[in-house]
């Protein structure tokens, strides 16, 4: 009986297991964990606050009757309320965005926190009306969105096809996750420059 060839295998055994324990495992809950935060902030989140936001923006026409235009003013009424909590929750919730983005490099400093810390002033600002605020969160949703929506896999097949369809639409989402980066940076600035502009 080989006793050596029996106890190095015991002993790399040993060694697999600690390091599943100690690092594999933590880091595939810590995985899991980002993803049930980002699922939650794309598809509840950002998708109620593009909802209630839109609703808001919109206008009767010019010719409809008077019970159609109470009906809409009341049901934009209720959506401004909603939207004003759901903006409320996304601060509450800042921290563990932050955690959930900290691996995607300079995602969380160009697009989550920017959108977070700019919703959530415009809907505190007392010179903004309330259609100017739903306007800009719903502007600024949408961006999110899609830059968000640009590192999720649009391909649902596996293996060979799903490589070739991620290489097919790279340079495409690449466009896209760049333009709406690039647009959130400007109305981050322009946002910071009228607010340092304004009376105080």
């Amino acid at each position: 009986m080989d006793w050596q060839a029996i106890l190095s295998g015991g002993i790399s055994g040993g060694l697999v297991a600690i390091l599943t324990e100690v690092w594999v495992k933590p880091w595939v809950e810590r995985r899991k964990e980002r993803q049930v935060i980002r699922n939650e902030l794309r598809r509840s989140r950002l998708l109620m606050i593009g909802y209630a936001s839109g609703v808001v923006t919109a206008q009767p026409e010019p010719d409809a009757p008077h019970v159609t235009r109470q009906v809409l003013n009341q049901v934009r009424d209720n959506c401004f309320e909603r939207l004003q909590e759901l903006v409320a929750d996304l601060t509450v919730a800042q921290a563990q965005y932050g955690f959930a983005y900290e691996m995607e490099g300079g995602l969380y400093p160009k697009v989550i926190d920017p959108f977070l810390t700019d919703v959530w002033g415009v809907m505190l600002s007392p010179r903004r009306g309330r259609d100017e605020k739903a306007e800009f969160v719903h502007r600024m949703t949408r961006l999110v969105e899609s830059v968000l929506s640009s590192l999720e896999p649009t391909w649902p097949w596996f293996g060979f096809l799903a490589r070739l369809g991620r290489i097919v639409t790279r340079p495409r989402r690449a466009v896209h996750f760049t333009r709406a980066i690039m647009e959130i940076q400007r109305m981050h600035t322009e946002l910071m420059a009228t607010d340092q502009q304004a009376p105080r």
